[in-house]
C-alpha cells in the first residue's frame, strides 16, 4: 500500500512538473539544463510503468541507463548531478 501511494505521489508530481516544463520548452532549447530536467522526468515515468509491468531491476537499470546516457551526451556538471538524484530517488 505505501509502495502505490509512493508511486502515485512520485507520478503526480513527475506530470505537474513537466507540465510546467512544456510551456517553458522554447527556453528549454536553449539551456541545456532544463532539457536534463526534462529527460530526468521521462526516466522518472519509465521507471513507475516498467516497475508495475515488468521487474523492478529491470526499470531500475533501464531508467538509469537512460540517465547515463543523457550525462555522457551533455558532460556538464548539472546532467551528472541529476543523475545521482535520480539513483537518489530511485532508490528511495
Amino acid at each position: 500500500m505505501i509502495k502505490i501511494v509512493r508511486h502515485f505521489l512520485l507520478m503526480t508530481t513527475s506530470f505537474y512538473f513537466s507540465f510546467f516544463l512544456l510551456f517553458s520548452l522554447p527556453y528549454a532549447l536553449l539551456n541545456p539544463f532544463l532539457i536534463s530536467v526534462i529527460f530526468f522526468l521521462i526516466t522518472h515515468f519509465v521507471h513507475i510503468y516498467f516497475s508495475f509491468t515488468l521487474s523492478f531491476f529491470f526499470s531500475l537499470s533501464l531508467s538509469l541507463s537512460l540517465s547515463l546516457s543523457l550525462c555522457l551526451s551533455y558532460r556538464n556538471s548539472q546532467a551528472y548531478l541529476l543523475f545521482f538524484l535520480e539513483i537518489f530517488f530511485l532508490l528511495y
